[in-house]
């Protein structure tokens, strides 16, 4: 818990400045959490809100609230599924038909109590954290949410790890354009890096950055 440094009190004082004015390490950072979601797009009070959902998300002390929502979703999933195979059994008798009936009232009894007692207009109190997508113009649109979070300190784990392998490959395509290109300088292979799909959305200044670590 001593190691979550929540993204909107780091972020404070930075809402309303373009991602190029952001200090070095939290404008990795911004990259990283709000890929591809592009920051210079969203309002300041848009990137605030993302980040209270970021970090509301990610605090260890939520733990229980997030692992409550993943098992009510299992729940109603399963409850779905049950609806659906008792909608479809056929009911060839009378006395079939009515333990059908009484089955499927049950069933959606049950489903309405859990939705009423755990999510406000079926929505989980607890706000899940956004699913990054990329707009496609400059309007910003409200991001999906994932149904079942993950756990937050095994996302970073795997985030951490797809950010060194993004860099090493970075770096591989910065070697090999260096010899094949030994006059052209670092803005310029950058730049052709950029046009890669190694790129992830990066810009080339990012990358110019962190292609020979």
């Amino acid at each position: 818990m001593d190691n979550f440094k929540p993204l909107t009190k780091a972020l404070d004082k930075w809402f309303d400045r373009a991602l190029c004015d952001l200090p070095e390490e939290l404008r990795d950072r911004v990259e990283d959490e709000f890929s591809p979601m592009p920051w210079d797009r969203l309002s300041p009070g848009d990137r605030r809100k993302i980040c209270m959902q970021l970090d509301s998300y990610d605090d260890p002390s939520s733990e229980a609230v997030r692992q409550h929502y993943s098992e009510l979703a299992d729940t109603v999933t399963n409850i779905e599924a049950s609806i659906t195979e008792w909608e479809s059994k056929l009911a060839p008798t009378a006395i079939d038909q009515d333990i059908k009936e009484r089955k499927l009232e049950a069933l959606h009894q049950e489903l309405q109590r859990i939705k009423d007692e755990n999510f406000a207009n079926g929505v989980p109190v607890f706000p899940p954290r956004p699913q990054s997508r990329k707009p496609e113009n400059s309007k910003v649109v409200e991001s999906p949410v994932v149904k079942k979070p993950s756990h937050s300190g095994l996302r970073r784990e795997l985030r951490k790890q797809e950010t060194i392998e993004k860099h090493k490959a970075w770096n591989t395509a910065y070697r090999k354009l260096r010899k094949a290109s030994p006059g052209k300088n670092d803005t310029w292979i950058s730049k052709q890096i950029q046009k890669m799909n190694i790129s992830d959305g990066k810009t080339a200044e990012t990358i110019r950055r962190k292609m020979k670590s």
